[in-house]
């Protein structure tokens, strides 16, 4: 049956004649929006000296490490911005296009294509440029919060408002004008400043835990080799010792990987001697489900030292005997084995039941010398990646096969060393995670204010005692929401899909207190 609704002639709009943007999901919402007390614009709320923007238009990127960044959509990382991989603007371009050069605080929206995506500007926002498919808004704080109106527009209803406004056939997106429009429910300042903590809260840890990933890294220093020397020569010579029957191709024989060859010694063993049971994935299809199924652990879920949960899928139950047994355990090791070669995490508790797939190779340790989390460490370590890219191989698709990846040296590190590392990962871990769960709390709680699940009131009476040193409040607030929402009546049993955000609200305490001892030190 089509979906039809009639409209209030109210409602109709010159500038927008066609259905969608009159249907019922985006009418409800924006009468949802306009039911609050005191409702805002975009516009409004910016600083009057800073109109809202979009970025250059044709941007000309160039090799320099001096000049700007070109900040785009693929880095918004909630809330935040990830500068680890962006191109750079000449400085001439730079300086022509002043209007898209933003500053810390700023609030970054996506035009094209994005709904609803956006990111602040952290503070340590380096000089940085915005392309024609981002607008800058930089929030006037004494109108409102930048972290709540952040807050607002990554909620489903803020989400909602954006995906009325998108037009176009060949190219989707939204125009500056519609930008300016967004509506934002505005609650009072201390409501507001509850809200937008959460974001602060999940921007704290990330620093936190992104200064324990440098921790880490710079451990890579106490492994007993020695960086190959980087050379101009197109060609190696390679001894007939380094021989072999299966792999005379050159890549195989560089001098850095001859070089690296040559450190190994006793106190280093092969993987395939620190590790047993190594197994290919599942081959199945792709047939997941909402909700419900069988959780999958594919390739791109993996991450170095880290597996995604957020990418993990749910496999259809009727694939069950096709995944025969594909599953992990705590404490195995996980390492892809094509495409992106070499990406390695041991498994955690939480991950414990779960499939794996055929990209994906596992193996269970063998040596108790060895914890998981310092192997997944050190072949993360740039000697570890650096025997991924020698031995594996491919024309059209680089890959690793079992008989390969054992052959990849491990270093036997003193125990107190693997209970560092141990310990510094497992921090940076509960931080990311708890940095996700805190930007969805903001999120959660956005709509549950204004769907009346929630009163101003609350939040304003949660922040002042939270103001005074007393958590309680929060701790029953927070305790309500969940994977999916905010819920009142949450019990133990509840589906997998629909578990509290917080499992721990003590552990979150206790690691902002550390992220906060960190960030003063």
């Amino acid at each position: 049956m089509a979906e039809f609704s009639f409209v209030k002639s109210a409602l109709l709009q010159e500038q927008r004649l066609d259905s969608e943007y009159y249907s019922r999901k985006y009418v409800a919402n924006a009468e949802k929006i306009e039911s609050a007390e005191h409702v805002i614009t975009l516009e409004e709320i910016r600083k009057k000296e800073t109109p809202i923007r979009r970025g250059i238009d044709m941007p000309i990127f160039v090799d320099d490490s001096a000049s700007p960044f070109m900040v785009t959509i693929a880095s918004f990382d909630d809330p935040g911005v990830d500068f680890s991989q962006l191109k750079r603007v000449s400085l001439e371009q730079h300086e022509s296009f002043r209007g898209s050069h933003i500053k810390p605080g700023d609030l970054l929206v996506a035009m094209g294509g994005y709904a609803g995506k956006a990111a602040l500007c952290p503070e340590d926002t380096p000089v940085s440029n915005i392309g024609r498919h981002t607008a800058r808004v930089s929030v006037d704080t004494a109108v409102a919060d930048e972290r709540y109106i952040w807050a607002f527009i990554r909620s489903k209803i803020g989400v909602l408002q954006f995906e009325r406004y998108i037009t176009g056939s060949v190219q989707a997106g939204i125009n500056l004008e519609d930008i300016r429009a967004i509506s934002i429910s505005l609650p009072a300042q201390l409501a507001q400043k509850y809200i937008g903590n959460k974001v602060r809260q999940a921007e704290q840890l990330r620093a936190w835990a992104k200064g324990l990933e440098n921790q880490l890294s710079t451990l890579q220093d106490l492994i007993p080799i020695n960086k190959p020397k980087k050379t101009e020569d197109k060609f190696s010579t390679a001894p007939l010792s380094f021989l072999t029957d299966n792999r005379l191709d050159a890549r195989f024989y560089e001098n850095r990987h001859l070089e690296l060859a040559e450190q190994f010694n006793e106190d280093f063993s092969k993987l395939g001697v620190v590790c047993r049971n190594f197994k290919y994935g599942a081959s199945v299809s792709a047939d997941y489900i909402s909700s419900g199924g069988i959780p999958f652990i594919r390739g791109n879920a993996l991450a170095p030292n880290d597996i995604n949960g957020e990418d993990i899928v749910q496999m259809n139950n009727v694939r069950l005997e096709s995944l025969g047994n594909s599953f992990v355990e705590e404490g195995d090791i996980l390492i892809t084995r094509s495409g992106s070669v070499g990406v390695v995490c041991d498994v955690q508790e939480q991950f414990s039941g779960a499939a794996y797939g055929s990209f994906i190779i596992k193996c269970k340790i063998a040596d108790n010398n060895y914890s998981p989390e310092y192997l997944s460490w050190f072949l993360n370590s740039w000697v570890g990646q650096q025997q991924f890219r020698r031995w594996e191989n491919g024309a059209v698709q680089l890959n690793i096969n079992i008989e390969e990846l054992s052959s990849i040296y491990i270093w036997s590190a003193p125990i107190d060393l693997q209970e560092t590392i141990k310990n510094l990962l497992f921090s940076q871990r509960q931080a990311k995670r708890l940095s996700k769960s805190l930007t969805s709390a903001a999120k959660f709680l956005v709509e549950a204010l204004i769907e009346g699940q929630l009163t101003e009131q609350q939040l304003i009476e949660a922040q002042q005692a939270l103001d005074a040193g007393n958590n309680t409040l929060d701790k029953t607030i927070l305790a309500q929401l969940t994977s999916e929402g905010k819920s009142a009546d949450l019990k133990p049993e509840s589906e997998a899909n629909h578990q509290p955000l917080f499992s721990d609200l003590d552990e979150l305490y206790c690691l902002l207190a550390q992220a906060n001892e960190a960030a003063n030190d």
